[in-house]
């Protein structure tokens, strides 16, 4: 539905050998898409139509890629740890308030890798399983997407040590 498409977005690149994909379909003709990197250079700038789409890599050299439109648009991302991938529509940093609750399972004593986006402000003092972790989750390791309210860390390789397997609760 065209309801949850917004007009921001960041993609935080992943753990991938390689590079990240970004996919941009528009939804609406004379759509302007600005594309800007980790130190707020603009990548492209361009304008598309409806069901129009952009693809641009992000280089293993960038933290994240955040994109603005003047019309809403949808964000694919692929991207993944080593030579395995998966994708997601993303959900617009400019409508999506996110949560500050997250479950998740290691279901594997392979190289495990977590990403946040918080607001600025909120880097600090996050509960794992309960307990207050900055060991694992430095307030250091965010970098603040410019332009916008919020900040990005990419955490990992955990061992499992560090996270064991089994289910964990992630609040902030």
């Amino acid at each position: 539905p065209t309801s949850i498409a917004g007009k921001e977005y960041a993609i935080i690149r992943t753990f991938l050998n390689n590079h990240d994909h970004i996919y941009i379909l528009g939804t609406q003709n004379g759509t302007n898409v600005t594309v800007y990197n980790t130190a707020g250079g603009v990548v492209a700038s361009t304008s598309i139509n409806a069901q129009q789409q952009l693809y641009y890599q992000i280089p293993t050299t960038e933290t994240y890629y955040r994109i603005v439109a003047d019309k809403p648009v949808y964000v694919w991302h692929v991207g993944g740890f080593g030579c395995e991938q998966g994708g997601a529509i993303l959900p617009p940093i400019d409508i999506c308030t996110g949560s500050t609750q997250v479950a998740f399972a290691r279901t594997s004593t392979e190289n495990f890798y977590i990403i946040m986006m918080v607001r600025q402000g909120a880097e600090t003092g996050f509960l794992f399983d309960g307990a207050v972790r900055n060991d694992l989750f430095p307030p250091a390791g965010f970098v603040p997407i410019l332009g916008s309210d919020w900040s990005v860390a990419r955490f990992g390789s955990f061992d499992t040590v560090q996270i064991a397997g089994g289910s964990h609760f992630i609040e902030n």
